[in-house]
């Protein structure tokens, strides 16, 4: 049975048993899994869905990621790995790449307007 339950919605469908809204905490080589179980699926007026977990906080976050019974892990943009370690190898990829530091510039000197060059030229010419 399909019931409203937030303002906005046009209806709540539920979930199977075994998906969880998911996140993954990084510590050096350690990866911690939070885990909620998602009760229902709450249909936007956009037909959006969105988990509707017991913890409404756990999905104010940018992307959420939920971890479906037969293993998938889907992101809410909508990328969507096999295993819940292939996702977990990604994340961890992209964050170790995010904080590696820029690379330096290269140690060319800045080019000279050609107006500076004019007046040094000048400078030059009166000196002599």
């Amino acid at each position: 049975m399909v019931k409203n339950y937030r303002p906005g919605g046009i209806g709540m469908i539920p979930a199977e048993k075994g998906t969880y809204l998911v996140h993954a905490y990084f510590d050096d080589s350690q990866i911690e899994l939070v885990k909620s179980n998602i009760l229902g699926w709450q249909v936007g007026s956009e037909r959006i869905l969105t988990p509707l977990v017991v913890d409404p906080s756990a999905i104010t976050r940018e992307d959420w990621f939920v971890i479906h019974p037969d293993g998938r892990v889907e992101c809410s943009d909508g990328r969507c790995w096999e295993t819940v370690d292939d996702w977990t190898m990604e994340e961890r990829r992209l964050l170790r790449d995010s904080t590696r530091p820029e690379p330096l510039p290269d140690p060319k000197p800045a080019p000279v307007p050609e107006a500076v060059q004019a007046e040094k030229a000048q400078q030059d010419t009166e000196a002599s």
